[in-house]
């Protein structure tokens, strides 16, 4: 079955929607791991992803690789993050649904992961790249994106 991820692209979100890909660095800058970068290791072909900026859902995208090491695109020269890194290869498909009116969805607890959660306390998204969905999440998100398409 696949697993769902929410990546929260506001520094990379031009480059990765043109190139359809998602990368991330493999540790932080001091070189300690990062759960939301080991989490890319995870992704497998035919996982979702839903791709934010901004606060806003702007695609929904299915992984068309598993997650390999990848060194950092020239185009990310500008960011103080590791050479060594992680990339999903994507298959994406644009919307734009704001969240902001989901906010109490998402901050209720009983929606919420165990751990590393992809929102935090307000509905907001938490600051991190990459998170894995609970359940109810993902049939929320579901619902959004259906009612978008339909435009309910």
């Amino acid at each position: 079955m696949a697993k769902w991820y929410l990546v929260s692209q506001n520094q990379s979100y031009q480059y990765e929607f043109a190139k359809q890909i998602l990368w991330s660095p493999q540790r932080n800058r001091d070189g300690s791991q990062s759960n939301s970068y080991e989490c890319m290791q995870n992704i497998k072909t035919g996982d979702i992803i839903i791709n934010v900026h901004h606060q806003h859902i702007m695609g929904i995208s299915i992984a068309i690789s598993d997650s390999y090491a990848a060194a950092k695109p020239a185009e990310f020269h500008k960011y103080i993050w590791g050479q060594a890194g992680w990339q999903v290869d994507l298959k994406m498909h644009h919307l734009k649904i704001p969240l902001a009116p989901e906010r109490e969805f998402f901050a209720n607890p009983n929606h919420k992961r165990a751990d590393h959660d992809a929102f935090n306390k307000h509905g907001n998204i938490n600051q991190a790249y990459l998170f894995e969905l609970s359940p109810s999440e993902i049939s929320h998100i579901k619902d959004l994106v259906l009612a978008f398409l339909l435009d309910f």
